[in-house]
C-alpha cells in the first residue's frame, strides 16, 4: 500500500518467475535456445533457415521468413506484417498479418484469416471452410473455395482460376481482377 494525502491506494504489482515468457526481440537466439518453449517472441526480419519446434502462443514479428515445409502444430500469433511462408502446415486455424506472403501450396486447417495484401503463389485449396482473405488478396495460382465463400476489394485472381458449379461466391468487393493474379 502506499498513502497519500487524501487517502491509501493499493498498489498492484505483477510479478513474474519462472522460465515462461522468452523475449528474442532483439533477434539474437541462443543456440541452446528451445523453440518449444511456450510464449516465446521474436523479432524482426527473423529467418529460420531449418524447421523448428515452435511452442504455443508464440509471437512472430514484420518480415518473419520460415524454412521450406514449416510445421505448426501449436497455435501461434502470426499478426506480424509481411511474414513470409514456404509450403507450410498449419494445424490450427490461425489469424495472418497484412501482406502475408505464401510460396507454393501450404496445408491450412479450418477458418483463417488473412490480412490484407495477401499473396498466394502456388495451388491452395480452401475448400473445407469458408476463409476470411483482406483486401488486395492476390492468387497467383488456381485455388479451391468454400461454398459462400466472400472475396475483399481489389482481390485478384490467376489466369485458369476456375469456380466450381454448385457453389456460391461472393464477389461483391470492389475493383475485383480475374486472371491477373
Amino acid at each position: 500500500y502506499w498513502k497519500d494525502s487524501a487517502n491509501q491506494r493499493e498498489l498492484m504489482v505483477r510479478t513474474v518467475s519462472g522460465s515462461g515468457f522468452v523475449d528474442n526481440s532483439d533477434g539474437e537466439i541462443d543456440p541452446n535456445f528451445d523453440y518449444n518453449t511456450p510464449g516465446a517472441k521474436y523479432g524482426e526480419d527473423q529467418e529460420f533457415d531449418e524447421t523448428k519446434d515452435f511452442g504455443a502462443g508464440q509471437t512472430f514479428d514484420n518480415n518473419t521468413e520460415f524454412a521450406e515445409g514449416q510445421e505448426f502444430d501449436e497455435d501461434v500469433n502470426f499478426t506480424g506484417q509481411n511474414i513470409q511462408f514456404k509450403g507450410s502446415k498449419f494445424e490450427n486455424a490461425e489469424t495472418f498479418g497484412a501482406g502475408a506472403d505464401f510460396h507454393g501450396t501450404q496445408d491450412f486447417t479450418g477458418a483463417n484469416t488473412f490480412g490484407s495484401d495477401t499473396v498466394f503463389t502456388g495451388e491452395q485449396d480452401f475448400g473445407s471452410a469458408k476463409q476470411t482473405f483482406g483486401a488486395g488478396t492476390q492468387f497467383k495460382g488456381v485455388a479451391d473455395f468454400a461454398d459462400d465463400q466472400e472475396f475483399a476489394a481489389e482481390t485478384r485472381f490467376a489466369p485458369g482460376q476456375i469456380f466450381g458449379s454448385g457453389k456460391d461466391y461472393n464477389f461483391d468487393g470492389a475493383g475485383m481482377e480475374f486472371g491477373s493474379g
